[in-house]
């Protein structure tokens, strides 16, 4: 994950454990192992590579989204 704006986020391994909750500095980077959940209250500004695609934007700027990865 990439993150290309300010966006809370939250993500959880299968088990609803929290692996990462925060709004990280624009520019972040962050890597989650398979079988994750991710919850952002900013879809647009959080892009997303699945195992070395090009990276995608979860939504549009503002949206809340859940995703599984």
């Amino acid at each position: 994950m990439q993150f290309t704006a300010e966006a809370w986020t939250r993500v959880t391994d299968a088990s609803g454990r929290v692996l990462y909750e925060g709004t990280p500095p624009v520019g972040t980077r962050k890597g989650f192992p398979a079988g994750v959940t991710v919850r952002t209250g900013n879809a647009g500004a959080v892009q997303v590579s699945v195992k070395g695609a090009a990276p995608k934007a979860l939504g549009e700027a503002g949206q809340v989204v859940s995703r599984q990865f």
